[in-house]
């Protein structure tokens, strides 16, 4: 069994800018004063954050192939409410820039890009655990 550092150091490099992306959007900030604050180029902000995004689409679809090819049950949709004031209502969208759709084993869950990555992580686990 051989270690994939090159994934190890993705994997890295990906929290880290989910972490820096969650604190801006915890911040109440603009990208550019931001990122002047912080000390990087806003340029690597929209990188990381598109390469995200990418990341949790894939994510998403693989969720929904691998639902789809083991998913007896009828497709069941529930709404859920998020009573977190600092994030606007979700809106339905897929995988585009400004929103985020997560159809999986009849669930589907819609936020805005900018609603905390390490949320969208939880619920993505929480569904691929179903």
């Amino acid at each position: 069994m051989s270690i994939d550092t090159k994934q190890i150091a993705l994997n890295y490099r990906m929290s880290h800018w989910a972490r820096i992306i969650q604190k801006h959007s915890e911040s109440g900030m603009n990208i550019k004063s931001f990122c002047d604050r912080e000390g990087f180029h806003e340029n690597r902000f929209y990188y990381w954050r598109k390469k995200l995004r990418e990341f949790t689409c894939e994510q998403t679809m693989q969720l929904e192939t691998n639902s789809l090819m083991t998913n007896k049950n009828p497709q069941r949709f529930s709404e859920i409410i998020l009573s977190d004031k600092t994030h606007t209502p979700p809106i339905m969208d897929i995988c585009q820039q400004s929103n985020i759709r997560i159809d999986a084993s009849g669930i589907i869950i819609t936020a805005g890009s900018d609603y905390p990555t390490n949320k969208l992580m939880e619920l993505i686990k929480g569904l691929a655990s179903l």
